[in-house]
């Protein structure tokens, strides 16, 4: 897969998961990834380099590690009937998505075949 084709999965990834993520009025996550998104879709139309990509993936994992990362959020609502926290409605493709755009900013910075002259 060459680098424009994971950007454009990229964009489409990151514009699920800050729609997801907006069904959280309480969510912190929300602008960080819409500015990802817009990164990338300015990305997409002028030429990049494998700096441009590598900032941008670099932008992207930095809150996935540490306490209070992106990977401590989850997108719940505390139900006090129940006394336990529950998914928000249609976000029941959280986990996949979070990975995704992990992944896919992962490949930002991997070489392979297809990207070697």
């Amino acid at each position: 897969m060459n680098k424009l084709s994971t950007l454009n999965q990229l964009a489409d990834t990151l514009l699920r998961l800050v729609n997801l993520l907006a069904l959280d009025p309480s969510c912190q996550w929300v602008h960080k990834f819409k500015l990802d998104l817009e990164q990338v879709n300015r990305l997409k139309e002028m030429s990049f380099n494998s700096s441009d990509l590598a900032n941008l993936s670099a932008s992207i994992r930095q809150v996935y590690g540490g306490m209070g990362s992106f990977n401590d959020y989850e997108p719940t609502r505390y139900d006090s009937v129940t006394g336990r926290y529950t998914l928000i409605a249609g976000t029941e493709d959280f986990d996949m998505l979070r990975r995704k755009v992990f992944d896919l900013a992962m490949a930002l910075i991997t070489v392979e075949p297809s990207d070697l002259p």
